[in-house]
């Protein structure tokens, strides 16, 4: 009866698999087969761009006895995206190493790949590689444009821009510049580094001027600037919710109570300010808005984009509590 004995020891060829034959009580030490790693650097441990080939090749020994054994054959497998081992089978040679070179997948990070000889115990034996992303290739926004915001205020969303390579990957410490290049506000910070999500972001400010706003990130390499269209408007029109302890919607332009008419240019804000109660202003028409859920304290900011009439009464108290907002 013949066992085989896998060993990943290290020799003057770097990591080896070697699988050991032996007739039947041969072997007094090892009743059955086994697997023994060793740290080694015969193919173990590399980094590479995505979708290259590893600078060094993948190596086993396998030896019978101690003795090098030719004609062997070890299989090789890795997975992912693109990646590949060429060869995938490979035959010891007269040395009794087989070879084989690994291709990274497209996704960076942590990969593996493993050599196993039939009939031995513990096979396969894993390989570790880290693929590190291509060169950046896309430059992306992914949110804060197309804001309106009163002077002088922060707006609600940081401008975020995002870098990756051909294949997705995100890419860290790229430096993208902000610059406000017409309209007032101003954006911090004026440059900064992506970071592991390939991420970068800014935050944007009002100025006191109204108007639009144009803000530029612009990534190093080359590579397109995205632009950003903001807007700075006018305050928003204050309602006073549950003035005065009363069930009420007051105008704080106009003193107006139920309803409280208010008016606002397209593109401006109506802002509801709790004053006492508990209270939801939602509207009574098309299109809807509503505060959610019931609360008594805070506030409800709501933008009006398109010219119209505007009814609203209060999700608790119905028409008890009314107002309009005229857009134009």
């Amino acid at each position: 009866m013949h066992f085989f004995r896998a060993v990943l020891g290290l020799g003057s060829s770097g990591l080896a698999l070697m699988a050991l034959a032996s007739c039947g009580g041969s072997d007094s030490t090892n009743s059955s087969p086994t697997i023994v790693a060793k740290a080694s650097s015969s193919g173990d441990a590399q980094t590479a761009v995505v979708a290259s080939t590893l600078p060094l090749p993948i190596r086993v020994l396998v030896t019978n006895g101690g003795a090098a054994q030719a004609n062997i054959t070890v299989n090789w497998a890795t997975t992912g995206t693109g990646a590949s081992m060429n060869p995938a089978s490979s035959t010891t040679d007269v040395n009794g190493i087989a070879t084989t070179v690994w291709i990274l997948s497209q996704a960076a990070g942590a990969q593996s790949a493993t050599a196993a000889v039939s009939g031995a115990t513990g096979s396969p034996i894993t390989f570790t590689a880290t693929g590190t992303p291509d060169a950046p290739t896309a430059f992306t926004g992914l949110g804060g444009d197309a804001q309106s915001k009163a002077a002088n205020a922060v707006f609600d969303e940081p401008l975020l821009v995002k870098i990756s390579d051909q294949f997705g990957n995100p890419i860290a410490g790229q430096t993208v510049t902000w610059a406000v290049t017409s309209g007032s506000a101003s954006v911090l910070p004026a440059s900064g580094p992506t970071n592991a999500a390939g991420t970068a972001s800014a935050t944007l400010t009002a100025g006191a001027t109204l108007g639009a706003v144009t803000v530029v990130a612009t990534p190093p390499g080359g590579l397109a600037p995205i632009t950003f269209n903001e807007s700075v408007i006018p305050p928003p029109v204050v309602v006073n919710v549950g003035a005065l302890g009363t069930i009420s919607y007051t105008s704080a332009h106009n003193g107006t109570v139920n309803p409280a008419i208010d008016s606002v240019a397209v593109g401006g804000q109506v802002q509801w300010v709790w004053a006492s109660g508990t209270h939801r202003v939602e509207s009574t028409g098309i299109p809807a808005f509503t505060s959610g859920p019931t609360q008594s304290s805070g506030s409800y900011t709501v933008t009006f984009n398109t010219a119209g009439t505007y009814q609203y009464d209060c999700g608790i108290h119905g028409n008890l509590m009314t107002g309009t907002i005229v857009a134009h």
